[in-house]
């Protein structure tokens, strides 16, 4: 063999490796064949995180919600949320929705309902890269909409006797 046809075929041999390879790889990470076939596959995070909004809120499907766009992993830091469970939908005004990568936040007003009184959210998700899933939610509580005296008094409260209050309706404080 000459040198040239030596180079050659050893340059084919180096191309045919890294075009297997790099076909081997697209095929792994591709969502489709992640082995997590969730409802949000393929779809930007604002509109998985609006998916599960409507189900849980809007059609009162709490648990389903959770089955179906929480990942089995969710790190969840208020598992005590109404709409995390079945029942009455519930009335909510989004007012704003903010999408960066994988994490949504979304910004709204929660009327009262199921025995709750009426609060303003801000619900920070953030969606696993793959799976199409809701992989962590955080809720911060904003301050009470005026007119709301259970919430008001919840908010002088001490923060483990707010969360009471909120729950029960009776607000307790030091004097």
């Amino acid at each position: 063999m000459s040198s040239t046809s030596k180079f050659t075929y050893i340059a084919s041999v180096c191309i045919g490796v890294l075009i297997t390879l790099c076909f081997t790889y697209s095929l792994h990470f591709n969502p489709r064949w992640y082995g997590d076939n969730g409802p949000g596959v393929g779809k930007l995070p604002r509109v998985i995180v609006m998916d599960y909004m409507k189900l849980a809120y809007d059609k009162g499907q709490g648990a389903a919600a959770a089955r179906a766009y929480f990942s089995p992993k969710v790190l969840d830091h208020n598992p005590g949320s109404i709409e995390l469970r079945d029942g009455q939908p519930i009335r909510h005004e989004i007012r704003q929705v903010i999408g960066e990568g994988l994490v949504v936040a979304v910004y709204h007003r929660v009327e009262a309902a199921r025995g709750e009184p009426a609060i303003d959210v801000l619900d920070v998700f953030k969606t696993g890269a793959y799976t199409g899933r809701i992989a962590e939610r955080k809720r911060f509580i904003l301050l009470a909409p005026r007119g709301d005296a259970v919430a008001e008094a919840a908010i002088l409260a001490k923060p483990a006797e707010a969360r009471i209050a909120m729950r029960d309706g009776s607000a307790t404080r030091d004097q």
